[in-house]
């Protein structure tokens, strides 16, 4: 399975007459080595203040690989209005450092973000630069587009369930 969020139900066969199938939803998260949290940032463009003025988001990039003194390098960004600053990287505090799988360290970005109305459709793509060889780049979707949020945040909904004939007994 490749990075991001995967959801779909277990059908199980019960063989009895009564409920013949369970469901069960399931979702599955694989983790990039360095991933950004939120996987993107929602604006809400019928808000009056976020419609009209400029607001600030923090980002966390949280880092899962080995490289020695992992650190976000830079950004970049094709919208003038999106401007991005950020610290060194930190090791996991505060109970963090209990949630499985562990992360090697984790960076606090704050992003300002222009007014909704600036925002075009498709959104507004900020990468993070890393000194991690394998894994340079990372992607946070800045958009006032709820599914396409919803989606990168809970995953695609799950596919509907063929029908199929009830369990003989």
């Amino acid at each position: 399975m490749r990075p991001g969020i995967t959801r779909g139900q277990f059908v199980i066969a019960t063989g009895l007459e009564r409920e013949p199938e369970l469901t069960l939803d399931a979702r599955i998260t694989v983790l990039p080595y360095v991933e950004t949290v939120p996987a993107a940032v929602f604006i809400d463009a019928t808000d009056p203040n976020a419609a009209t003025k400029p607001t600030n988001r923090v980002v966390l990039i949280q880092y899962y690989g080995d490289t020695p003194k992992f650190q976000v390098t830079g950004t970049e960004c094709k919208h003038p209005g999106v401007k991005v600053t950020y610290a060194g990287a930190v090791p996991p505090t505060g109970g963090m450092e209990q949630i499985k799988p562990t992360m090697t360290c984790w960076v606090r970005t704050e992003v300002t973000i222009p007014p909704a109305t600036e925002i075009p459709a498709e959104g507004i793509v900020v990468t993070y630069k890393t000194n991690d060889p394998a894994h340079p780049l990372a992607d946070v979707l800045i958009t006032k587009d709820r599914p396409t949020w919803e989606t990168l945040t809970y995953g695609p909904p799950p596919r509907p369930l063929p029908t199929s004939a009830p369990a003989k007994q």
